[in-house]
């Protein structure tokens, strides 16, 4: 299995706090979707670890169960990275 993905999924699911959680077949897509348009790595754990933190300061008792809450941190921080990529 390619790295890109290991490195995702074990990331989502320390954050999440359970090793065992299993990622869902949508998510599976979505990481293909990423991998294929050049989102690095580095972006989506930036990304997961954002969304996590957003939504822990909510005091949500509610669970992120997919990467799909992620997504849009990933891409911010891949426009922002390439953006800043960009000026130089």
């Amino acid at each position: 299995m390619d790295e890109y993905f290991i490195s995702i999924e074990k990331h989502f699911q320390s954050a999440r706090g359970s090793e065992s959680f299993l990622i869902s077949p949508e998510d599976w897509h979505l990481m293909e979707i990423w991998k294929e348009n050049g989102v690095p790595v580095v972006s989506a754990l930036r990304g997961i670890d954002v969304a996590f933190a957003k939504h822990r300061s909510t005091k949500s008792r509610d669970q992120i169960n997919s990467l799909k809450f992620c997504s849009r941190f990933v891409i911010q921080d891949w426009v922002k990275n390439r953006v800043r990529n960009d000026r130089r």
